[in-house]
């Protein structure tokens, strides 16, 4: 929470410090002192994977002085709304990030899914649209790109229902296409395609690779794919290794470069692992709760 929370306000502006267990001080624009044991009792019963959109819940429902953000808005919505009429073409893609202060992502509507990963909104061209006057095809094209910061509260959506609805259109675009690969002698599964959305697959893993409460290895290079394998014995470390050799190469000459990191996915969340060059290759450096897991799996 504390990272989350910090990543948040440091995108607005603002410092902070604990006062007291669940009490923080924020100095900045939007100064006081913030209460957060609503937020660690909504954290305790929900999915790791909603964490993120919970904070930033919390962090615009106190920015917002209309307190708009606090309340969530109905999928329907009001179909004469801005968001109605943008909310077909909206759009989740991954990309590479370590820095929240990045230029890169000044101005634009965006969330750190996992260390080094960020989670763009984007807004696709919309379909062919018949002109009512009977004057042949037009493209309407009002927007594309990059959902802007401060569309949101535009269009009067909250983040959990804009981040939500955007992974839900991805997804709703059909299955990608999957072949085995052989590394170190494991096969490691390859997604590819989706129009550049393929790293945005990764949240749906167990549509792609048959996992257990012991998740999976994940890398994801570029934008046009990325690969995974099962963690249910030993064979993850070489696979791990296998995989990071994948994703070096992909990541340097594959179209839009997105990570050459290894993550570790349990349970619909991303976790970094590490990893160091070594004479004969690379070695793999797991986090100490993957490096359980492997152990007990060993045994």
């Amino acid at each position: 929470m504390v990272g989350l929370l910090d990543v948040e306000l440091r995108r607005r502006g603002c410092a902070w410090s604990i006062v007291e267990e669940g009490l923080i001080e924020v100095y900045g624009p939007h100064r006081g002192r913030w209460p957060l044991a609503a937020l660690k009792r909504r954290m305790e019963v929900a999915e790791k994977a909603d964490w993120p959109e919970l904070v930033e819940e919390l962090v615009l429902a106190r920015v917002d002085p209309s307190g708009f953000y606090a309340s969530s808005v109905s999928s329907t919505g009001d179909h004469d709304s801005e968001w109605a009429s943008v909310r077909g073409r909206i759009r989740a893609r991954l990309f590479g990030g370590d820095d929240a202060d990045s230029a890169a992502l000044a101005g634009i509507e965006h969330r750190f899914c996992a260390d080094g990963l960020v989670e763009v909104l984007e807004l696709v061209p919309p379909s062919p649209l018949r002109d009512p006057l009977g004057a042949g095809v037009r493209w309407y094209r009002p927007e594309e790109g990059p959902v802007a910061y401060g569309d949101l509260a535009r269009w009067k959506v909250t983040a959990r229902e804009a981040y939500r609805t955007a992974r839900e259109n991805v997804r709703r675009e059909g299955l990608l296409e999957t072949r085995l690969l052989e590394a170190e002698g494991v096969s490691i599964t390859v997604v590819r395609g989706g129009s550049g959305y393929a790293p945005t697959h990764s949240f749906w893993l167990p549509d792609y690779v048959s996992v257990d409460s012991n998740g999976a290895l994940v890398v994801i290079p570029n934008r046009g794919l990325f690969a995974a394998h099962p963690v249910r014995g030993p064979e993850a470390v070489p696979a791990a290794e296998g995989m990071l050799r994948l994703a070096r190469r992909q990541y340097e000459t594959g179209p839009g470069p997105v990570s050459d990191q290894l993550f570790w996915w349990r349970d619909g969340v991303l976790y970094r692992q590490g990893s160091r060059r070594a004479e004969d290759g690379i070695r793999f450096e797991p986090t100490q709760e993957l490096a359980d897991v492997l152990r007990a799996l060993a045994r």
